[in-house]
């Protein structure tokens, strides 16, 4: 038997056991046992205890390596003949966070195990964020295969009013020839009021009790929306505003020919009845605005400088004003506005040549 120093042992001719002190030879050693005194004992009259077996028995073998581990050889790949790349985009491949009560009976008087759904045909890395206050904090990271599911953690109720934004980043991949595409971040908004709601736990395809399912959509299919944004509606809104504002200017005297614009982009400022909007729908109408309003002044030799009023709020608006700015218009010099004429809610952009 091979012993080593700090081996636990039993004496196969006499009861007791100890601890291997020193390895005296090939044959024998020297074993501390419980009263404190050091023997010199043959090694095959001493037996390894279950302890120590089972820690032996599950050291994981060193050479049998599962498949997800061992190298992947990029090399040594042929590319199909028979079928196209996949692609992560494909409006096929799908993500979902998914909300489900531990009590089946009453979803509304119930702790919320959280879920994350992988309905792809692509590997998935994720870490997920949970706004607090004004800021986020880390909620859960991990690896997802393909059109599987996983377990998040479970919310209990007493947290649920501490709910209101998560935001995900994903990485999809695949083993093989596939067309790669930007790793994806998008948000989910949930209300508190609907976790305490049976009506929001529903049938569904992935569990086998109600639950709340919700898509995770990829956020830069705004810019997309945007650079096709033809909708009449949205349009007739923004001509309105626009004769609104000619109004103003006349009432108030103002002179078209000021080097300074001024947008409000306060959704009130837009539609007759924002209640009647998704949080999607009211930031796509905002950002058309926005949009309009710029690429109008940029083509206007007399407007030097447009201030945004877009608010304080959550901070999205201006985020994703900046973020535009920063992949459409780099040159573009931009700041916040005036404090003492606009608060905190404005963004001057310099568009003057």
């Amino acid at each position: 038997m091979n012993l080593k120093v700090g081996d636990k042992v039993k004496f196969l001719n006499d009861t007791g056991g100890g601890t291997v002190t020193k390895i005296l030879s090939k044959d024998m050693v020297q074993v501390i046992n419980k009263d404190g005194f050091e023997v010199p004992v043959l090694a095959d009259e001493l037996l390894k205890t279950e302890q120590e077996q089972e820690q032996v028995q599950h050291e994981p073998p060193q050479e049998d390596l599962t498949e997800e581990h061992q190298e992947y050889d990029a090399f040594d790949q042929e590319k199909p003949m028979d079928k196209s790349q996949a692609s992560a985009d494909d409006p096929g491949n799908h993500l979902y966070f998914a909300f489900v009560p531990g009590q089946v009976a009453h979803p509304e008087n119930s702790d919320l195990e959280t879920y994350l759904i992988n309905d792809s045909d692509f590997y998935l890395y994720y870490l997920v964020l949970l706004q607090r206050e004004d800021s986020w904090v880390y909620f859960a990271s991990g690896h997802l295969e393909d059109n599987m599911k996983t377990y998040i953690k479970t919310i209990e109720q007493e947290h649920f009013n501490e709910i209101g934004r998560f935001r995900f980043q994903c990485i999809f991949y695949q083993k093989g020839f596939y067309n790669p595409i930007s790793p994806m971040e998008a948000q989910v908004n949930v209300h508190p009021k609907k976790f305490f709601k049976s009506t929001s736990y529903t049938e569904n395809d992935f569990f086998e009790e109600e639950a709340m399912v919700l898509e995770i959509k990829k956020e830069e299919t705004l810019y997309r929306k945007l650079a096709e944004l033809s909708s009449e509606d949205i349009n007739q809104v923004i001509r309105e505003k626009e004769q609104k504002e000619e109004k103003n200017n006349y009432k108030s005297g103002k002179s078209e020919q000021q080097d300074t614009e001024e947008i409000d982009l306060h959704i009130e400022e837009l539609v007759d009845k924002p209640k009647e909007l998704s949080n999607q729908e009211m930031l796509d109408i905002q950002m058309g605005r926005f949009q309009m309003a710029l690429e109008g002044a940029l083509k206007t030799p007399k407007t030097q400088k447009i201030v945004f009023i877009h608010g304080v709020g959550n901070g999205r608006l201006r985020y994703e004003i900046r973020k535009y700015l920063d992949r459409y218009h780099p040159k573009l010099d931009y700041q916040d506005a005036s404090f003492k004429e606009y608060g905190y809610g404005a963004t001057l952009v310099f568009v003057g040549k």
